[in-house]
């Protein structure tokens, strides 16, 4: 399936969700408001991989590590819409559990329904 994670997420009033960046403006650090991506907080969880299940099998779970870590890249490093497998959405899915209830069915509806 097609996912494009280059989406901002949205508060509960259907508005951009803003986030506090650091940035450098005429060699001055300033901070600027930006849309809080959700391509950026899929690739902090799966990177991070904490809420990812594991098996037992330490064979399996390091291939499920590696799978998030390139997955993660994948994503981060899009453009646009990529191709996820089945599987490496039952990833996302597991990696962003944490989340509210806001941020997670966002991230779900986008995949289930690429909205």
């Amino acid at each position: 399936m097609k996912v494009n994670f280059n989406k901002a997420f949205k508060n509960y009033k259907g508005e951009d969700s803003l986030i506090e960046v650091e940035v450098l403006k005429d060699g001055k650090k300033v901070i600027e408001k930006q849309p809080q991506m959700i391509s950026d907080l899929v690739c902090r969880c799966l990177f991070s991989g904490e809420t990812i299940e594991r098996t037992g099998d330490a064979a399996k779970d390091n291939a499920n590590k590696l799978t998030a870590h390139n997955l993660c890249m994948r994503i981060i490093g899009a453009k646009g819409a990529i191709e996820i497998t089945t599987e490496e959405a039952t990833l996302i899915k597991q990696s962003v559990s944490s989340l509210n209830a806001g941020g997670y069915a966002q991230i779900v509806n986008l995949i289930e329904g690429g909205k």
